[in-house]
């Protein structure tokens, strides 16, 4: 599970969201979109609240705590037995895809290694992964 972090959108309120220089997808030059934020508003043993904030393109900034479970006991009182298979399902099935097609949450080693050879500049968490798992030799090509 990646849990959200506490930082500013921990706490921020819709009046602060709609603020936010918008982020996302773009069309005719404009962006439209603010690409998803969270904050940690609540990591106790029994209860993990996050904080969402985004807008898609043809919605209001949207900014609403959902609270997650953090074990299958509670997923199946909070949602029931049938919830939590649908959830599970749909996860792993987005997840299979994005790896099979080489995007979203795959093995991170994989997409600094496409991103470096496409020449794109990696991020200093990319080039830390990257001088942790990498050869000498690649990782000077990397670093670069």
């Amino acid at each position: 599970m990646e849990k959200a972090k506490r930082n500013e959108f921990s706490v921020m309120s819709l009046e602060q969201a709609k603020l936010l220089p918008l982020d996302g997808k773009e069309k005719d030059g404009k962006f439209t979109s603010l690409s998803l934020k969270r904050g940690l508003v609540k990591d106790a043993p029994t209860e993990y609240v996050e904080r969402r904030v985004f807008k898609n393109a043809d919605t209001e900034v949207i900014v609403y705590d959902l609270s997650l479970p953090l074990t299958i006991k509670q997923a199946e009182i909070m949602y029931g037995e049938s919830d939590v298979l649908d959830a599970i399902w749909t996860s792993k099935r987005i997840k299979t895809d994005a790896i099979k097609a080489g995007k979203g949450q795959g093995d991170p080693i994989v997409a600094i290694v496409r991103k470096a050879n496409k020449g794109e500049r990696l991020s200093e968490s990319e080039k830390a992964i990257a001088l942790k798992w990498f050869t000498s030799a690649t990782k000077k090509e990397i670093v670069k």
